[in-house]
């Protein structure tokens, strides 16, 4: 790196003094050059060789093979199959296998999900810094709290839950009584899922507003949130919390609204007031 940094200062030097313009532009060329070298080396200190994508490609397209039923049902243990599930739908995401990707909070708790069942703890934070990392914090609290047999069914059918019970929400007038109403209904299907959902937003939310304040605190010296004024742009975070609270004084508080297919719409006024007023408004 540094001869090839005094191999451009002397280029440099020639250039200056050169008036021969087809010389100059062949100077040019060989600075552009090396300019181009000392970025590569560079990013290859800071990143390291790039990983081989063909052979993980092999990979994902052996496990297809691999998680047949057929196949699957050789694996007696359970928890084998759901790890494997699970692995390759990471794989497909990152690899961005065409009809693979996901949604990004599920990606998260699939990445909680597979910490579990390996018995690993891994270090997750935003690549600008610590800021966002407080909500995740919030997210992977929310999730621990779910029962065991379901924490891997919730992950793999995240999104999917998330818009039908935020459906079921808007449907309802936004009536968490009426919305567990219509889970107990018989033979409604998932419903013991959804209920849990219904329960990790509550959770996501009051680890957000608690736990998660310090540690943006310690990471950035203020106390606040990355995800406040930037949910008019980013969404993701509104699947995670529920669309109404109750404040202090037991008054039902709407935070958000939906469209017709569940997706978020955006923040109420008081849901904005809510999530803001602690937040280092500076997006997401």
């Amino acid at each position: 790196m540094n001869q090839k940094y005094k191999e451009i200062v002397e280029l440099e030097k020639k250039l200056s003094t050169e008036n021969n313009q087809g010389k100059r532009k062949h100077l040019k060329k060989e600075m552009h050059k090396k300019k181009k070298e000392v970025n590569a080396l560079r990013q290859k200190m800071i990143f390291g060789d790039p990983p081989p994508m063909g052979g993980m490609r092999e990979i994902h397209k052996w496990m297809k093979d691999v998680l047949e039923p057929e196949f699957l049902s050789t694996y007696p243990n359970l928890k084998t199959r759901e790890t494997l599930v699970i692995f390759r739908k990471l794989l497909g995401s990152q690899l961005e296998i065409e009809g693979a990707a996901l949604e990004r909070n599920q990606e998260h708790l699939m990445f909680f999900a597979l910490n579990k069942q390996l018995g690993v703890i891994s270090a997750m934070n935003c690549k600008s810094g610590l800021d966002r990392t407080g909500f995740l914090f919030a997210l992977f609290l929310g999730a621990q709290d779910l029962p065991e047999d379901k924490k891997m069914k919730i992950a793999l059918n995240w999104e999917s839950y998330t818009l039908e019970l935020n459906q079921l929400y808007r449907n309802n007038g936004y009536d968490p009584a009426k919305v567990m109403a219509v889970l107990d209904e018989p033979h409604r299907d998932h419903a013991d899922e959804l209920k849990h959902v219904f329960q990790m937003q509550q959770n996501v939310l009051q680890h957000l507003l608690t736990v998660s304040l310090p540690i943006t605190g310690i990471s950035t010296g203020m106390i606040g949130l990355k995800y406040g004024k930037g949910m008019k742009e980013n969404l993701l975070p509104l699947y995670c919390i529920p669309p109404v609270v109750k404040n202090e004084s037991g008054e039902i508080i709407q935070l958000l609204r939906y469209k017709r297919s569940g997706r978020p719409k955006g923040l109420t006024t008081e849901g904005h007031r809510l999530i803001t007023q602690l937040s280092l408004h500076r997006g997401a």
